[in-house]
């Protein structure tokens, strides 16, 4: 009995099933690893889709970690939507060596809330449809398992976040057989011989307003005292002294600065080091000291001079001073402006500050409400229009004088006031002064009559920081056309300008040509504390 009751369970539907069930499975999940491979050494690339809610640009680093030698670079994440798309190229491992991870992190191991909606492998389709844009997935012909993109193979690094600014704005100086001759670990301070030929770059960079530091790897101990009896220390900001990578030591020193990580040059004789920093940050330049000093004639270095950008360096060391006391200030932030006793001087340009206004213009991105970039020609054809009011921004504090930090321009031709160009130095940035400003200018049209403050918008990948400002401002999108939006703010004689800072007219009663004229006090009565 019990050998047929064994047969039965052993050859019983329920058992028959659960086999066949476990072979399938067996087979599919064969099928479906081998279709994976198949997909992944067929992707074209990586594509990336996210909102960030973060107020600020931050850097998505992307790294292959393998046996072998890993590839690593990086994106930007703005506020808002961000899409990407890498060439797949160097992330698939083609080396027969064992699979890899794909480890994305951000950038300085800072926390932030991202929302993915596509991290994926994708191949992309040759059509004769009109072309799109390569970043957009196509709409009904998306398979569910990846986007395919309406487009043939991009080149290799499509995001122009990659891509270096057209001006650096800051070098990065390593120092070993750099700024001086052999090893300063190996052969001691006084061993070594100063390299002149780089050293001599340095006051001319200053000279250029072109902002300076050292990312080296070495003993802080042992190397700054060098650069002491150097008389170099007061040029350098924020230096990296350590034995950590130096595309991390770049980042963490373009947050200290708030200037974007694509306007720094790195000069480093290391191969070594400046593959790390190309492939961490491509869109940094890298350059040999071996190659001489000829670098600083490139077009990247030619940059507009004044007395502001001569002065630059000082400005960023007072800025440094403010933030150290802000860090430890434990009232609100506007009591901290206030204690500060800034002051804003609002004038038409004079010819002396041309010069400064045009090289705003030109070099500010973060806080650029077009994007324009005047040349003198241009900028004395617009101070000229009649249908124009022009107004630059000087500033100072407590710890001192920021100089001419913003410049703007309004159309007066219709019966609203529109803003149509609009920057702001990053270092004058986040304390009021875009609201203040904006503000005052609108209570000035309100009591002239007008109901409403216009902007005119092109947005960029880098003012995402001005269009947070203009929105908690109060400008809403009324009209959009692509990356054009006219931004409109309903205005009263109600209006508020914020009371944390002292705003000067220093032309007392410029002309309001709209309907009438109003005559003004030249001192607008902000609250100051000392």
């Amino acid at each position: 009995v019990s050998t047929v009751a064994e047969g039965f369970r052993r050859w019983s539907p329920q058992r028959y099933l659960k086999g066949l069930f476990t072979v399938a499975r067996r087979k599919f999940i064969r099928r479906f690893a081998r279709e994976s491979e198949r997909q992944r050494h067929q992707a074209d690339a990586f594509y990336l889709k996210c909102y960030s809610p973060q107020s600020a640009p931050l850097f998505l680093q992307i790294e292959l970690v393998t046996d072998v030698p890993v590839f690593r670079t990086a994106v930007e994440i703005t506020p808002g939507w961000n899409e990407h798309v890498i060439d797949a190229e160097p992330l698939l491992n083609r080396s027969g060596q064992s699979d890899g991870r794909l480890q994305i992190s951000i950038a300085g191991d800072r926390e932030a809330r991202l929302i993915f909606t596509w991290l994926h492998l994708v191949q992309f389709r040759s059509t004769s449809a009109p072309s799109h844009s390569m970043a957009s997935p196509a709409s009904s012909a998306t398979p569910a398992t990846a986007p395919t993109l309406p487009t043939d193979r991009p080149a290799p690094s499509t995001t122009t976040a990659l891509i270096p600014a057209t001006h650096i704005k800051c070098v990065a100086w390593d120092l070993d057989n750099t700024l001086w001759h052999g090893v300063i670990g190996d052969v001691g301070r006084e061993n070594i011989q100063p390299n002149q030929e780089m050293l001599d770059l340095i006051p001319r960079l200053d000279e250029r307003g072109i902002l300076q530091t050292i990312v080296s790897k070495n003993h802080y101990d042992v190397a700054w005292p060098a650069i002491e009896e150097l008389g170099l220390a007061d040029y350098f900001l924020y230096p990296a002294i350590h034995w950590g990578p130096k595309s991390e030591s770049l980042r963490q020193i373009a947050a200290e600065l708030n200037i974007n990580i694509d306007t720094f040059a790195v000069v480093d004789d290391s191969e070594f080091e400046r593959r790390e920093i190309q492939t961490s940050l491509p869109q940094v330049r890298t350059f040999d000291p071996a190659d001489g000093a000829g670098f600083l004639q490139n077009a990247e270095f030619d940059v507009p001079v004044s007395k502001e950008s001569r002065d630059r360096r000082q400005k960023y060391l007072a800025e440094s001073q403010r933030r150290r006391i802000q860090q430890t200030w434990r009232g609100d932030y506007d009591e901290f402006l206030r204690n500060c006793r800034m002051q804003v001087l609002v004038r038409r340009p004079r010819q002396a500050d041309h010069t400064r206004c045009v090289e705003l213009l030109q070099r500010s991105n973060q806080f650029n409400l077009s994007g324009r970039r005047y040349d003198a020609a241009a900028f004395e054809e617009l101070l000229n229009a009649d249908s124009h009011d022009c107004f630059c921004l000087e500033v100072s504090d407590s710890f001192g004088g920021y100089g001419i930090v913003g410049f703007a321009s309004f159309c007066r031709d219709t019966h609203v006031p529109q803003l149509e160009d609009f920057v702001l130095s990053c270092r004058a940035a986040q304390k009021k002064i875009e609201a203040t400003f904006l503000l005052w200018y609108a209570a000035r049209h309100a009591a002239a009559g007008c109901s409403r403050l216009d902007a005119r918008l092109i947005v960029t990948q880098r003012n995402a920081p001005l269009r947070e400002v203009l929105d908690q401002i109060g400008f809403r999108t009324i009209e959009e056309d692509g990356d054009q939006r006219l931004l409109s703010m309903p205005i009263t004689a109600e209006t508020v300008v914020p009371d944390v800072l002292t705003l000067i007219d220093q032309d007392a009663s410029p002309s309001l040509e709209m309907d009438q004229t109003v005559q003004e006090s030249p001192i607008i009565p902000h609250i100051t504390h000392s």
